[in-house]
């Protein structure tokens, strides 16, 4: 952390990691750097410890939380989450509304469904980055800037997007930037807005 800022617990967003496969390290590291609270399955602990970051949460079934108490005890204070594997992000979300925090970033090889139809999305700000897009939840309104050549895409209906950008009928919902300027989307139910990691 910058020793210029003071952040405090539940201030910066917390990070969910459910895949590291194909995943850049200056990601992972931009979104270590001011120390969230990491939440990540039990089937990634060791790539996690083999890349020497630490981790608060941990996603189990039940049947395994007692075994993993006891191999991880080095590593305490942690917490133990104990769902199946479908549910990983529904506890992740509760948990981490019910402690405060009110946006998370996941970590992710791939944005599906899992993603689109969750009933508690409003609770908490999401971004969700993949091996090529980083996804902002829109609930009304974003604006951003962006540079020239810059791909988009958008995953939702009844959106407006506005700004100087081509789409690109081959790829359905994308949309290539012409010049550097601001994009504003509007939107009258909540979408997904991708762009592409440079």
């Amino acid at each position: 952390m910058s020793s210029h800022h003071i952040v405090r617990d539940e201030q910066e967003p917390a990070l969910l990691i459910l895949s590291l496969r194909d995943i850049r390290n200056s990601t992972i590291d931009e979104l270590l750097e001011w120390s969230p609270t990491v939440v990540l399955p039990d089937i990634l602990i060791n790539d996690v410890l083999n890349r020497g970051f630490r981790f608060d949460i941990i996603l189990c079934e039940e049947a395994k939380e007692n075994l993993l108490r006891k191999s991880l005890r080095a590593y305490f204070p942690l917490r133990f989450l104990s769902a199946s594997p479908d549910l990983w992000l529904d506890r992740t979300i509760d948990c981490l509304v019910e402690s405060g925090h009110n946006a998370l970033s996941i970590i992710t090889d791939q944005f599906d469904d899992r993603f689109m139809t969750k009933k508690h999305l409003p609770n908490i700000d999401l971004v969700i980055y993949d091996t090529n897009f980083k996804w902002h939840r829109v609930q009304t309104h974003f604006k951003k800037w962006f540079p020239k050549g810059q791909e988009i895409r958008m995953v939702g209906s009844n959106f407006e997007i506005t700004g100087y950008i081509t789409s690109n009928r081959d790829l359905g919902d994308s949309y290539i930037t012409e010049y550097n300027g601001m994009i504003v989307v509007s939107c009258s139910e909540p979408i997904w807005f991708g762009e592409r990691i440079i």
